[in-house]
């Protein structure tokens, strides 16, 4: 017989490669039975041969579930770049249920935060410092895009469009850029950056951003390829805030969102997160739409624009500020 597992299973789905992370597996109804006890394994054979994961604190690898939905366990160690399944097996029964290609696992990545101690002891004190200098702060992590300040570089193509340099950008200064049709009608408006080299691991996950606000023209895309193939397309609405249609044939976009910029007025933030393979090379760019459509048919006589600004690709997840990469620093 076969677990009745729920369409949307497992909480989380990108996970750490070092262990430790719960994992929660939901099921239909009563997809669990209270009297009975279950393993959960998760590996590449989809069956009981892969690895188990634990229950917890001295509970080994038997999983009790909390309630008739529910079973929450704990993962080993896993390889980077893998792509699991998640493997169900009621304990004395012959009931399994299986998720295939459940889980991506991405490298941990540590963060940590600078400050300083000024007048760290009281004003009176008699002996010491008050004042200690601590190491100084590296660079902050950089942009993969290696002109993300200067989209009139030559690393960017710019198929039926030119690019204002020195525009308005969503937090109060001036180093965005207007993207401007030209007359070409049924054809491609838009830019693209040169091949950009990433590490030959299959999983791996990245983040592909920019920031825009419509002008006359309410849709732009994220545009993208792994190594010359596997394309996929995402319409974002820049007028109501809303992700479009989505063209995605080597299945690799794992999220699309786009969000409001506070205090940026009709300012957004696009990002796609998606899943590299072993060719080594993403390609990123954003093309202008005429509307909420993958096959765009451009009549010519509107010449209409888009403000962008701050285009990044960064391994996931994404660092908090960028010291940009090109002429214009960006903070």
């Amino acid at each position: 017989m076969v677990l009745d597992l729920a369409a949307i299973p497992l909480s989380p789905t990108l996970v750490r490669n070092t262990g430790g992370t719960k994992l929660t597996v939901t099921g239909n109804a009563a997809a669990f039975d209270l009297s009975k006890t279950y393993r959960v394994h998760i590996g590449p054979n989809g069956d009981a041969t892969d690895t188990a994961c634990y229950a917890g604190a001295g509970k080994g690898d038997i999983v009790t579930p909390l309630n008739a939905t529910t079973l929450e366990c704990f993962l080993p160690e896993l390889a980077v770049g893998t792509i699991l399944d998640v493997f169900v097996d009621e304990i004395g029964t012959a009931e399994t249920g299986l998720v295939a290609d459940a889980l991506t696992i991405i490298e941990a990545m540590q963060s940590s935060s600078f400050f300083s101690m000024r007048r760290l002891f009281a004003p009176n004190r008699k002996v010491g410092n008050r004042t200690f200098d601590l190491f100084p702060a590296p660079d902050q992590p950089k942009d993969l895009v290696t002109q993300s300040g200067d989209l009139a570089d030559a690393v960017w193509t710019t198929p039926q469009l030119s690019v204002v340099s020195d525009e308005e950008d969503p937090f109060g200064t001036d180093i965005g850029f207007i993207l401007h049709e030209d007359a070409t009608a049924a054809s491609i408006h838009g830019i693209s950056h040169a091949p950009l080299t990433v590490q030959s691991v299959l999983g791996r996950v990245y983040s592909l951003t920019v920031y825009a606000k419509a002008i006359n023209r309410d849709f732009l895309t994220i545009d993208g390829g792994l190594g010359g193939s596997t394309f996929w397309t995402q319409v974002y609405d820049l007028n109501t805030g809303v992700v479009g249609v989505v063209s995605d044939v080597g299945n690799v976009i794992l999220s699309s969102s786009i969000r409001a910029v506070p205090l940026a007025t009709n300012w957004f933030r696009l990002e796609n997160v998606i899943r590299a393979d072993q060719s080594g090379v993403i390609d990123y760019g954003f093309l202008l739409r005429p509307s909420n459509t993958l096959n765009p048919v451009f009549n010519g006589l509107d010449q209409d624009s888009v403000r962008v600004a701050f285009p990044a690709v960064d391994e996931y997840p994404v660092p908090r500020a960028y010291r940009a990469t090109g002429a214009t620093p960006i903070s």
